[in-house]
């Protein structure tokens, strides 16, 4: 098993990183076979709030649910509340060039990209009053203003995220963020109405565990492939059941043209061995996706709309489409990341070096420290804070940012992302026109 800091702090970085050994996958998934129209009834809605407003899309409420694709302050929102106490305090941030965006009108976002995410920015053009906070399965009280009432934040979205149970140690951070604890966290915090919408993307994560951590054809890949689509089926039926009546879907993306990946391919073909393994994987997760949306719609026809980034056109035409909106189409580079990620760690401000095992021990049980490294004489909390950065790359300076495609090897820049939530719009404008009437 991998050393717990090579995953731990870079499962925050970015989505390739969550990838993990999997000894502790669970063993028991989901019965395919299982009617799902019991699935989410037994979830606990006694403490839902009506957050609902009038828009003029004609949309009352808008949720996110998914992984860093959408994360806006997620994931530094979900680490402290889930390690919080009074023997530690956790802060998680995201900086430099290429994560988060601060300017004169707000203290900034945490995002996995140099700006808003697409389906953030989406809510603002469906003419919500405000934008969009995060949530968790650990938020227990209404903590957001809307409009003289507090309410949970919508944005269930956390970096890392997957469909799929993880084993040790990326589980220790991000399994109470899959994808059916998500949509369970939802609908425990928010009421649902006939005219709410919902985005959901989720996959990628799994998709680069798959491809990084397990043996081709092994057992444990299986398990691990079937946990995530089963949970995913399992989201979308706790939504569907409960009420939901609209969500945009959005596939995982192939592996074929991301950065991680690119000496393996070319123009989306494979060109070795590695390369044919990754579409495999890819392609076998995609297949048995489509299989659970071919099931949804069998008992709920029209409700989930389909935005399929999994296809080579429609990856191509985004790259198309992001270079006839740069102001410099010659200098535009896709298959380069801008830049690349590192961290900084500091206990009560002294930055550190920590060894993996302190630091995992630290966090399951603060009283482990070295009392040489944290002098707590008045029994303060412990202040960890990890800021998660994204620095221009070698050879990259110089260069703006917003001519590259990607931001890291695996993440979009926000060009990118206005573009998708372009496309996001035009599929809620559609659903709207029904809505409406």
């Amino acid at each position: 098993m991998k050393k717990l800091l090579s995953y731990l702090i870079p499962t925050l970085l970015m989505v390739a990183t969550v990838a993990t050994t999997v000894s502790c996958v669970q063993k028991t998934p989901v019965d395919p076979k299982k009617d799902p129209l019991y699935l989410g009834k037994m979830i606990n809605k006694s403490h839902a709030i009506d957050s609902s407003e009038q828009t003029k899309s004609g949309f009352t409420n808008y949720f996110i649910i998914g992984d860093s694709l959408s994360d806006v302050d997620g994931l530094s929102t979900l680490i402290p509340a889930k390690f919080n106490n009074s023997l530690i305090e956790f802060e998680v941030s995201l900086g430099g060039v290429g994560y988060g965006e601060v300017d004169g009108s707000h203290k900034g976002i945490n995002s996995f990209t140099n700006g808003e995410t697409a389906g953030y920015q989406l809510s603002k053009m469906l003419g919500f009053s405000q934008a969009m906070k995060p949530s968790n399965i650990f938020e227990k009280t209404p903590k957001y203003d809307q409009n003289g009432v507090k309410v949970f934040g919508k944005n269930y979205a956390v970096g890392g995220a997957t469909a799929a149970k993880l084993g040790f140690p990326s589980s220790l951070m991000l399994n109470d963020a899959t994808v059916d604890i998500q949509t369970k966290a939802l609908l425990e915090q928010h009421k649902i109405k006939d005219k709410d919408l919902v985005f959901m993307e989720i996959g990628g994560n799994d998709l680069l565990s798959l491809i990084q951590s397990f043996e081709d054809q092994s057992e444990a890949q299986h398990k691990f492939m079937m946990d995530g689509i089963n949970r995913i089926r399992t989201a979308l039926f706790n939504l569907l059941n409960n009420g939901v009546k609209h969500i945009i879907f959005m596939t995982p993306p192939q592996m074929n043209f991301v950065p991680s990946f690119k000496e393996h391919f070319k123009d989306f073909n494979p060109i070795d061995d590695e390369g044919r393994r990754i579409n495999n994987i890819c392609n076998e997760f995609y297949k048995a996706l489509r299989e659970v949306l071919k099931e949804v719609e069998q008992y709920y026809p029209k409700a989930v709309e389909l935005f399929d980034i999994f296809q080579d056109e429609t990856i191509q035409d985004l790259q198309q489409k992001f270079k006839e909106a740069s102001k410099n189409p010659d200098k535009v580079n896709i298959w380069d990341s801008y830049s690349k990620s590192a961290f900084e760690i500091s206990i009560n401000d002294q930055p550190i070096n920590m060894s993996p095992t302190a630091l995992g021990n630290l966090i399951k049980n603060p009283n482990a420290i070295d009392p040489a490294l944290v002098k707590n004489k008045e029994k303060q909390p412990i202040k960890i804070k990890v800021k998660i950065k994204a620095d221009v790359a070698a050879g990259n300076e110089g260069k703006n940012i917003d001519d590259f495609f990607f931001t890291d090897s695996i993440h979009q820049t926000k060009g990118v992302h206005k573009i998708v939530a372009e496309k996001l719009l035009a599929i809620a404008q559609a659903i709207a026109q029904g809505v409406k009437k």
